[in-house]
């Protein structure tokens, strides 16, 4: 065996380790109900937190305390 076949060996089961141990890690989250999935993120407020970190992100001031999508047309200030 030459090296390129050893590492071509090596390559092969590193990768059936990380599915296995990727299987293994999904079906201990199946077990348990898949509990991280039916949280959509706790209550209104970490939503809302969540929508106000989606427009800093795509573009709108960090001191523009508005909520353009809420509201009444033009929206409504935020705490």
């Amino acid at each position: 065996m030459g090296t390129a076949e050893n590492g071509a060996a090596a390559w092969k089961s590193d990768l059936v380790l990380a599915l296995l141990a990727a299987l293994l890690a999904l079906a201990a989250d199946a077990w348990t109900g898949f509990g991280q999935l039916t949280d959509a993120g706790g209550d209104n407020d970490n939503l809302l937190r969540l929508v106000e970190v989606r427009d800093l992100l795509a573009g709108q001031g960090w001191f523009d305390l508005h909520q353009y999508r809420m509201g009444l047309e033009g929206g409504f200030v935020m705490h």
